[in-house]
């Protein structure tokens, strides 16, 4: 059995660059062809747009994956990096160069391809997201949420890479028990983030003891550890999935009860 990482709200970005790779054939056909025609400053000036051209591409992928990763997370900070803005001023850098410096068309005409460039590329992949998907929660600041989900989830993939030492079979299945729970926590904390102090507690003090755990595990040879311990430690990770369950039940009869106290209050609200 393997770990999956539970996060049932993940929306893939479907805007992918595969029309800019398109436009890529016309500027590398452009280098060739001033290559063979031994026109140097022609071959200079296209080896320069072209290498523009790949910046293009570079800044859109690194949009693109930035967008992505945005979407997937329930809670997080907008990129700091506008890459598909920049990816976008850029294509109109490339446009009016290939206009007015190759083609050698009018500023005018020139100014306005490039801006139409530029518009196109807002309307069809859109620029960065700009705000951050965080709670505002009395008496706790947004960065404590965010690193508090960010310490959990680092544990987690340490935890869950360094599963693939352990050669005990059904004890490994109990801790990627225990760690697929951990996630559907931290899911649910991201959902509503207002347990958080008591949430991290919980958190962090358990998957720091089976960090420990693994690392002492791992570091004695498997032929040393008697059949007896493996039991201990199974029936320890049993201990540990109950309360991860109870934490998970807990988190989620607060949300019950959230919602049935703003149901009361908005039948109040109605009657009065």
């Amino acid at each position: 059995m393997s770990v999956k990482r539970y996060n049932p709200d993940i929306r893939k970005s479907t805007s992918k660059p595969f029309l800019l790779y398109i436009f890529i054939v016309p500027f590398l056909l452009s280098v060739v062809v001033a290559l063979f025609a031994m026109n140097i400053k022609a071959f200079i000036l296209n080896c320069a747009i072209f290498l523009l051209y790949m910046g293009v591409l570079y800044l859109s992928n690194r949009g693109f994956k930035n967008e992505e990763e945005y979407n997937k997370k329930i809670l997080t900070k907008a990129p700091k990096i506008p890459y598909k803005l920049l990816s976008a001023l850029l294509l109109g850098i490339v446009v009016f160069s290939t206009s007015y410096i190759i083609s050698e068309q009018s500023i005018l005409k020139s100014s306005f391809l490039s801006i139409i460039s530029i518009l196109g590329y807002y309307l069809y992949y859109g620029f960065d997201p700009r705000e951050d998907k965080l709670p505002n929660i009395d008496g706790v600041s947004q960065e404590f949420v965010l690193e508090t989900l960010q310490d959990a989830t680092q544990k987690i993939e340490f935890i869950e890479k360094s599963l693939s030492g352990i050669d005990k079979p059904s004890l490994k299945d109990k801790i990627e028990n225990a760690i697929n729970t951990a996630y559907k926590i931290i899911n649910t904390i991201q959902k509503d983030p207002q347990d958080i102090r008591v949430a991290r507690k919980f958190l962090i003090v358990y998957l720091d003891e089976i960090k420990t755990l693994i690392i002492s595990y791992k570091d004695i040879d498997s032929e040393y550890i008697s059949e007896d311990t493996h039991n201990k430690l199974e029936d320890l990770f049993d201990d540990i999935q109950d309360r991860f369950e109870k934490e998970l039940i807990r988190l989620k009869e607060n949300n019950i009860l959230d919602l049935d106290i703003n149901i009361d209050t908005l039948k109040i609200q109605i009657n009065n």
